[in-house]
């Protein structure tokens, strides 16, 4: 167990822009940045200047032999995770590694086996249903009755510029999203009956299933414009809307009369507005300019360290996540390959 008389020592793994963001909401919740790591030299002591006690390392394996560190963020691509998260967790420290936590189930067991034996905490970063909206969408959601379909819309401009197989790669890295923002909503069980859709290209990916009568839906694109982060929840008594891009919540009632039916598009746009707009007055008052959900994951994070309470994220969902992917890649022939 880690000291709770001083505040946690945590390197940032991968200099770039999550890494900055992961820097700046583990300051903002009270962890001391030791130790920036990256290949790339340059980029790490870029990081540095606004965290001027922090070393700066090329490899975690030398930052290690050098310097106490407590937690890790590991903001590097997918294929060293599993690595990265290893040694961290064999010298003692917590990790929080982006999405997907590894490249395979395999690994992925590995690293929770790991964690539980050496009393330590390991999440992925699906930081979607810590969300204001989607934390109001949770606290509320018996008003919208029994679940009839929730779906996830994404569209997003990741893949410009890239090659067909880093195409995929992306597509796949996104795929988290819909697992944890269907367990959070309704339960750990429910990501069992998700399918992968095919036929998949490198451009598309599409989950289905069924759970307890709800249909689920989420469909990932790189070509739909313009970009769009979508949750609707359909219930029996309403629906509920979640813009994840700007994290509020648009709500709908479900009365059924001709004039509710006539007044729906103004109401619609009228909610729409007034959601959208307390939303940015409250980034803006309290400085959160991207990635709504990250800074209240990491800050819970560092909660659950100190106090000794579960993870935010269980290991279930870790492992569901890394499952359904590895699924896809087994079962996903792209079109493009035939």
């Amino acid at each position: 167990m880690k000291s709770e008389a001083r505040p946690f020592r945590a390197a940032i793994v991968g200099a770039g822009l999550m890494g900055r963001w992961h820097a700046h909401f583990a300051e903002k919740a009270g962890a001391i940045i030791t130790a920036i790591v990256d290949s790339n030299l340059e980029i790490a002591h870029l990081l540095q200047r606004k965290f001027r006690a922090a070393s700066v390392w090329p490899s975690l394996e030398q930052c290690f032999n050098r310097t106490q560190v407590d937690v890790v963020h590991l903001c590097t691509p997918t294929l060293s995770h599993f690595s990265l998260a290893k040694l961290a967790l064999e010298n003692n420290a917590h990790v929080l590694v982006e999405k997907p936590a590894s490249g395979s189930t395999i690994e992925a067991e590995e690293l929770v086996v790991l964690a539980r034996k050496r009393g330590l905490k390991i999440i992925p970063a699906h930081q979607f249903p810590f969300q204001n909206g989607f934390r109001e969408l949770s606290r509320n959601k018996h008003l919208l009755g029994q679940p009839v379909r929730v779906s996830l819309d994404v569209y997003s401009a990741g893949g410009n510029g890239l090659s067909e197989a880093e195409r995929k790669t992306r597509l796949l890295e996104i795929t988290p999203h819909a697992v944890s923002l269907f367990i959070a909503v309704l339960g750990p069980e429910a990501v069992h009956c998700l399918r992968i859709m095919l036929p998949q290209t490198p451009d598309r990916l599409m989950l289905e299933g069924v759970y307890q009568n709800a249909a689920l839906h989420a469909f990932f694109s790189l070509r739909g414009r313009p970009t769009r982060n979508w949750l609707t929840y359909v219930g029996t008594a309403g629906t509920a809307h979640l813009d994840l891009y700007h994290g509020y919540c648009l709500w709908e009632a479900g009365k059924v009369s001709r004039r509710s039916k006539l007044l729906r598009p103004l109401r619609f746009g009228i909610n729409l507005l007034s959601a959208a707009g307390s939303n940015l007055v409250r980034r803006v008052v309290n400085a959160d300019w991207a990635y709504p959900g990250l800074g209240q994951l990491i800050t819970r994070f560092y909660q659950s360290m100190r106090e000794g309470s579960a993870a935010p994220i269980s290991e279930t969902e870790l492992l569901e996540t890394v499952r359904l992917i590895d699924e896809a890649r087994v079962e996903g022939t792209c079109e493009s390959d035939r």
